[in-house]
């Protein structure tokens, strides 16, 4: 989707193929989703509140005192250019495995490799990619298309109805 403007510094959003790793009671969890926060103890958090990962698969805690934290193209995270941490971004050979859990979260059993091809943009999101006025219109054409083969189905089967009762008559 594209790309949108927050108020919020700790938002990213991820241009390019990957995923950011988040720690869950049901594990590590991939998402795309970089709303993110800082909880009461400095740990960065999904909106959810499950551990964002660093490239060590360690939760990130920040020194909110320090200011607003830098978020570099790569992932350094920097609290007055001091280097604090960093994301990771990470892909999947066939990103059709990965199965939805729920809140933007995905589960896979393949091992990630680093999204080497990809870049973070700190103070943005990414917004949806479906675009809801196209996507009604493709549905009512699909249903408008469905209800003409229909329509000729049964016209179809009316005139072969006929031709049966006619012939039927002449037996």
């Amino acid at each position: 989707g594209k790309l949108e403007s927050t108020s919020n510094p700790l938002d990213v959003a991820i241009n390019g193929p990957g995923y950011l790793a988040v720690s869950t009671p049901a594990g590590t969890r991939y998402t795309r989703n970089g709303h993110l926060k800082l909880n009461s103890s400095g740990l960065l958090t999904t909106v959810d509140g499950y551990a964002v990962l660093d490239d060590r698969s360690q939760p990130i805690t920040l020194n909110s005192g320090n200011g607003q934290p830098a978020i570099a193209l790569d992932g350094t995270i920097s609290d007055n250019s001091a280097r604090v941490d960093r994301l990771t971004l990470l892909q999947f050979q066939n990103e059709q495995s990965l199965q939805q859990t729920g809140s933007g979260l995905y589960a896979t059993d393949q091992t990630p490799t680093p999204a080497s091809n990809s870049t973070l943009q700190q103070g943005m999101i990414e917004s949806s990619n479906v675009e809801p006025i196209t996507e009604m219109t493709k549905m009512i054409d699909l249903q408008r298309s469905y209800e003409a083969a229909q329509s000729l189905i049964q016209a179809d089967n009316d005139r072969q109805t006929k031709s049966i009762e006619s012939l039927a008559k002449f037996n």
